[in-house]
């Protein structure tokens, strides 16, 4: 009986290596929750809309976002993602075909004068216009023409932005563009805490405001000595009561992202705090696959192998646009695995 029973589950491990064989590499668990297509197919739809000139259905869209607040499965606000899927593809463009871009702007404005999302569209167009004609190299690389459109384009974007603070609608991701444009022209880095203030009024909750104004405290532009761990920990408490711990582990994500690992462990912040946020994250978004990727990759970071096996365990074999913004690529993912498992 004993021999039949070994025989039978011989037999069944080697119906599941076979299974494992048929999906391939690229199976995802199904205990993993990725919100990577969703996303996608939004962006594709807002970016469709603009296109085709649908202002009015593009007002429908962020009106009702920006009214419900409404989330992906990730926790991600789907604001976010409406002007992503107006700009995400200015990178692709050639320089006379973003150029060309602005009339559609204009259009939008002139049909719907009194909206901020139009407002915040055509700021975030002249933003990124400003930067290609920049450059993204270091100063001494920016020629005498570029660096006059930078600093026209983003002057441009600092009145309309300006001018949509006065409209009835209110838009959080309005101040998260702001930041970037006031941090672009050298504002007085008050002015910018200002701006994040005014944001903060109008959402507490919207991550893009923190991440975007822990850039412009990072040493390497304008901040002080021990200021981004400050800033750090103030918004993780003025948010405690609603998000827990939830934008430590955001920002610290975010910084490590932008600096790279070596830089991140100078800054000192808090492993515990940034486990805390995301285990926080975990509770209100189970099993979310950018959550455990970028949990797994602090983890290594930190230098938690037994926290990181754990995590790359829950991860199992999924691989999608997710993990490839958190890992790069899939080598990468993959030897950070095996450092960690074997």
């Amino acid at each position: 009986m004993r021999a039949i029973t070994t025989r039978i589950n011989l037999v069944g491990v080697l119906m599941l290596t076979v299974v494992g064989l048929m999906l391939g590499p690229n199976h995802v668990s199904a205990a993993v929750v990725s919100d990577h297509t969703s996303k996608k197919e939004f962006k594709e739809r807002v970016s469709s809309l603009l296109r085709a000139n649908d202002f009015a259905s593009l007002e429908l869209i962020v009106d009702e976002i920006r009214e419900s607040q409404e989330r992906f499965s990730g926790g991600d606000w789907k604001l976010q993602f409406f002007y992503s899927g107006i700009d995400d593809v200015y990178e692709r463009m050639s320089m006379s075909a973003l150029e060309s871009r602005e009339k559609i702007f204009k259009a939008w404005l002139e049909a719907y004068p009194k909206s901020v999302a139009a407002h915040v569209a055509y700021a975030t167009y002249l933003k990124d216009l400003a930067w290609r004609h920049r450059g993204s190299g270091y100063a001494d690389t920016v020629t005498e023409e570029g660096a006059r459109k930078f600093y026209l384009f983003l002057k441009m974007a600092n009145q309309t932005l300006q001018n949509a603070e006065g409209l009835d609608q209110k838009d959080p991701h309005l101040y998260a563009i702001w930041i970037n444009v006031a941090n672009g022209l050298g504002l007085p880095k008050f002015e910018i805490y200002s701006i994040l203030n005014r944001g903060k009024q109008v959402s507490r909750d919207y991550g893009q405001l923190y991440t975007r104004m822990a850039t412009v405290v990072l040493p390497r532009w304008r901040g002080r000595p021990g200021e981004l761990k400050a800033f750090i920990e103030t918004i993780a408490e003025e948010t405690r009561e609603s998000n827990g711990a939830e934008f430590y582990f955001r920002l610290a994500y975010h910084v490590q992202g932008y600096v790279g690992a070596e830089t991140y462990r100078k800054f000192g912040l808090s492993w515990t705090a940034v486990q805390d946020g995301a285990e926080t994250l975990l509770q209100k978004y189970p099993e979310d696959a950018k959550i455990l990727h970028q949990y797994a990759q602090m983890a290594i970071v930190n230098k938690d192998q037994a926290l990181a096996a754990k995590l790359f365990e829950r991860i199992g074999n999924h691989w999608d646009g997710v993990a490839r913004n958190v890992w790069g690529n899939r080598r990468h993912y993959n030897q950070s695995r095996r450092d960690i498992l074997e």
